[in-house]
């Protein structure tokens, strides 16, 4: 019934033990590498930020100042190989923004995001998967006259198989994009269209889409294990040196997964949802404060099939429960029949206007 096999470091991503991704990643300025030149392409002009190559040393460093270009690469260093692994899955949205003033000038500090994700396809068309609050609240930044984004990019750095870890330069406030963030159904998540060009630089980069077999006939494996992964708010790191020349920025972001228990008779006083949700409970002694961030992730679940360990993506983690340590999921079943659904609509209604 699909699935994937792993081979890679199932004690670790099984136990509670250690199971805390130690890997640090730097996010580094864009250095126009000639093997992916393509990430420049189909892109929007970037302005506002100039790399400053730092010799010797990473992260590489910004300096803002008024006309130049900039994009961010991720620069693996030392991580556990079976976290690693599962990163093929792992695809972030990031970009910079910063307050301006009436007249368009630039006030306050510099801001770095880097929001958690992961690929879905559907009929082979690709979207950014991610929770349905992070985009409402990306919208919500576009609106507002009083922030300025952009170095809007892709990061798809972190697996075993990346042979490349610069940044794809993205439109993403021009992107196509929806969300569903509705508390009473359970429903939070969001797609952000990624076309052609942009696919074939993550699939070049090891990235792995979950297609509709993968989510399919979840109902019809058995799990044992569960776990997610996610960049936290606190590991993406943002250092600001102010000079002469403009306010130099180096940022790093750092990975997390968490082995998850899955909660079969959940809190009464959790609210009912119409549609159900996967609820899991985080490890003991892991700061709760830590998962802000993760929103978006993917979920997985472990299990074995015709003896055989693998693994599947489950749900996009949307929510946390502080009280309870517990995080909430939708489920990828629902999500996956409610874009289907919606595609087919879009078909009709396309065919009717064609005829």
């Amino acid at each position: 019934m699909g699935g994937h096999g792993l081979n890679h470091g199932v004690p670790f991503l099984l136990s509670g033990s250690g199971a805390y991704f130690s890997g640090r990643y730097c996010v580094p300025s864009f250095d126009k590498n000639p093997s992916r030149v393509l990430r420049a392409q189909d892109s929007r002009p970037l302005v506002g930020v100039e790399p400053v190559l730092a010799p010797l040393r990473r992260p590489v460093k910004y300096v803002v100042t008024a006309r130049p270009q900039l994009g961010l690469t991720v620069s693996p260093k030392n991580g556990n190989d079976s976290v690693r692994f599962l990163c093929k899955h792992l695809v972030s949205f990031g970009w910079i923004d910063w307050l301006v003033n009436e007249h368009g000038g630039r006030i306050g500090e510099p801001r770095v995001h880097c929001q958690s994700g992961f690929i879905m396809s559907f009929r082979g068309v690709w979207m950014l998967a991610t929770a349905g609050h992070v985009i409402q609240d990306l919208e919500t930044l576009i609106a507002d006259p009083r922030v300025h984004i952009e170095a809007e990019c892709l990061l798809d750095g972190w697996s075993i198989a990346a042979v490349n870890h610069d940044s794809i330069p993205f439109d993403l406030v021009g992107a196509p994009r929806f969300y569903i963030h509705d508390d009473a159904d359970g429903l939070d998540f969001g797609f952000i269209h990624i076309r052609p060009i942009y696919q074939g630089l993550l699939q070049a980069n090891g990235i792995d889409a979950v297609d509709e077999q993968r989510w399919r006939n979840l109902h019809l494996a058995k799990f044992t294990h569960y776990g997610v992964l996610g960049i936290p708010q606190e590991r993406v790191t943002r250092n600001l040196r102010v000079t002469a020349s403009g306010t130099h920025i180096s940022s790093t972001a750092d990975p997390l997964y968490i082995p998850v228990s899955w909660v079969e008779d959940p809190p009464d006083d959790l609210p009912q949802t119409t549609c159900p949700r996967f609820i899991g409970r985080l490890p003991e002694g892991l700061p709760v404060e830590i998962i802000p961030g993760m929103s978006g992730g993917p979920v997985f679940a472990f299990g074995e099939e015709d003896g055989v360990m693998k693994y599947w993506i489950v749900a996009i983690q949307s929510a946390l429960r502080k009280d309870h340590r517990i995080i909430f999921g939708c489920l990828l079943p629902y999500v996956g029949a409610i874009v289907e659904r919606d595609m087919e609509e879009f078909e009709r209604r396309s065919n009717r206007e064609n005829a």
